[in-house]
C-alpha cells in the first residue's frame, strides 16, 4: 500500500473520531444505551493528555491498519464493509482486553453485553467512515500532488 494511502488513512481515522465516533457515543448516551462520555477532556495518566486527544491519536494509529487489512484483495466498494467489520472486531477486542487488564473486567453503569454491542457498533461505524474518508483523501491527494 502506498504511503499516501497510509497517511490518508491515519488522517481520516483521526477526523472520523471527531466527526463520527464521538457524535455516535453522544447519541447513544443521550438515548440511554451507554454511559460513556463523548468529547471527554479528562486528563489521562501518565501524561495528562485529554481523553479525546488520546482517542484521535489511537484512531490515527489504527486507521492505516484497518484500511490496509480491509482493502486487501477487495474489489469494488466491498472493502469499506470489510474494513468496518474488521475494525469493529479488532478495536473492540483490544479495548475489552485493556479494560480487563486495567480495571479488573469491571464495566460500570451498563451490562457487559450492552457494552460489547455498543462498542462493536461505534467502532464499526468509525472504521467504515475511516475507510471511505481515507480513500477519498488519498484520491484527492493523488489528483492534486502527483504529476499527471
Amino acid at each position: 500500500m502506498k504511503i499516501s494511502r497510509l497517511l490518508s488513512a491515519g488522517v481520516a481515522a483521526a477526523a472520523a473520531i471527531i466527526l463520527v465516533h464521538q457524535p455516535l457515543i453522544w447519541i447513544l448516551k443521550a438515548i440511554g444505551i451507554v454511559t460513556w462520555r463523548s468529547f471527554d477532556l479528562t486528563p489521562l495518566a501518565p501524561f495528562g493528555i485529554p481523553a479525546i486527544v488520546s482517542a484521535c491519536f489511537w484512531g490515527a494509529v489504527w486507521g492505516p491498519l484497518i484500511v490496509a487489512v480491509g482493502s486487501r484483495g477487495a474489489t469494488g466498494r466491498s472493502h469499506h464493509f470489510r474494513a468496518a467489520i474488521i475494525g469493529a472486531v479488532l478495536t473492540t477486542a483490544v479495548g475489552a482486553a485493556l479494560i480487563a487488564l486495567g480495571r479488573g473486567a469491571q464495566i460500570t453503569g451498563m451490562s457487559a453485553p450492552t457494552a460489547l454491542l455498543a462498542s462493536l457498533a461505534v467502532n464499526g461505524v468509525w472504521s467504515g467512515a475511516t475507510s471511505v474518508a481515507g480513500e477519498w483523501i488519498a484520491s484527492a491527494f493523488d489528483r492534486r500532488v502527483l504529476p499527471r
